[in-house]
């Protein structure tokens, strides 16, 4: 189940006394916990029927969740428990685990239990382990993946809306096509535009002065800079980044991804525009960008500038000073030769 099913389950009123809450974006995972306890509790009795397990012991964990879950609720239909800390549910003995599993099936999905608990897990989890197979069988599994990048701009511009202004659907995509699509990120870019802005629509230039304090935006223009070969921006945008606290091995990725890319255009057709950036991973407006910039390199040039990535990793895990590794780094590959 996804958040979409999961909120469309509590407005046809189908609730589970079971949920495990697990992904990438966290943002739509504290909707959903935030919408599901708007739906089965009430604010005045809130304090006596809402309960957060986190920082117990192993030894006490289900013990704790079993009492919660047994005890009635107070002036209230239902009672929800969270359970935070997944680390200690992952190192419950085997003799615990079972005794949770055996509560779960046969005590609180038979009877007439007025609570519903919810585990909260990491991004990933092994679903092969028997506490998250029996959450499955008797209650659901609710995934928070990263969304896809539409998505990610249908939220922005509903964030932008939510607070008093307007903005272009190109102008989310250019924001979104810099920060990426983690929620909570384009929340409070949405909040600083919106304070930023005394216009009724946020602009491009609206975006550009904002994100040229954004360490992600930097990261953008430079690896664009390098792949048009232009030296002196590219070492602009690296000082600005390493000034702002961002990782010499970061950046590294970042370039290396891009050289990637390049690759990718350079050896396959991408007249297909749209199956290539969803091949590649990028926004399909992205894609003109690459291409011109796969038309500076030849692909020997190509094949280099990758070996010289891995060079400049191996250096900077060896202690050498980031900067001057990244600055040769930026020269080299500027520098080549268009064929």
């Amino acid at each position: 189940m996804n958040y979409n099913e999961f909120i469309n389950s509590l407005k046809d009123g189908k609730l589970k006394n079971v949920y495990l809450f697990y992904g990438e974006e966290k943002y739509l995972l504290n909707d959903a916990l935030k919408r599901l306890k708007a739906k089965v509790l009430n604010e005045a009795t809130e304090e006596f029927n809402f309960i957060i397990i986190n920082e117990i012991s192993n030894d006490k964990l289900v013990d704790k969740i079993i009492n919660d879950c047994e005890t009635l609720p107070l002036m209230s239909e239902y009672r929800l428990i969270v359970v935070e800390n997944e680390e200690a549910l992952l190192k419950i003995d085997d003799e615990s685990s079972a005794k949770l599993i055996s509560y779960l099936e046969k005590e609180l999905s038979s009877k007439d239990i007025k609570s519903i608990i919810v585990f909260i897990a990491k991004d990933k989890i092994d679903t092969r382990r028997k506490l998250y197979k029996s959450i499955k069988k008797i209650g659901e599994i609710v995934v928070f993946d990263n969304l896809k990048f539409e998505e990610a701009v249908n939220y922005f511009g509903y964030f932008v809306r939510k607070n008093g202004k307007k903005i272009k659907k190109a102008t989310a995509e250019y924001l979104v096509k810099l920060t990426g699509t983690d929620l909570f990120v384009l929340y409070n870019e949405a909040l600083k535009l919106s304070s930023y802005s005394d216009k009724d629509e946020i602009s491009i230039d609206d975006v550009k002065s904002i994100l040229s304090y954004n360490i992600n935006y930097n990261i953008f223009e430079l690896v664009n800079s390098i792949g048009m070969k232009q030296e002196f921006i590219a070492m602009q945008r690296l000082s600005k980044i390493l000034d702002s606290g961002g990782l010499p091995v970061v950046v590294l990725s970042m370039i290396t991804r891009q050289i990637r890319i390049i690759a990718k255009a350079k050896i396959n057709d991408a007249s297909d525009k749209k199956n290539f950036a969803l091949n590649v991973g990028i926004p399909i407006f992205a894609v003109d960008d690459i291409l011109k910039q796969s038309r500076m390199f030849s692909v020997k040039e190509i094949k280099e500038a990758y070996k010289e990535c891995l060079k400049c990793d191996k250096s900077i895990k060896l202690g050498e000073d980031g900067k001057i590794v990244l600055e040769m780094l930026i020269r080299n590959l500027c520098n080549k030769h268009k064929n």
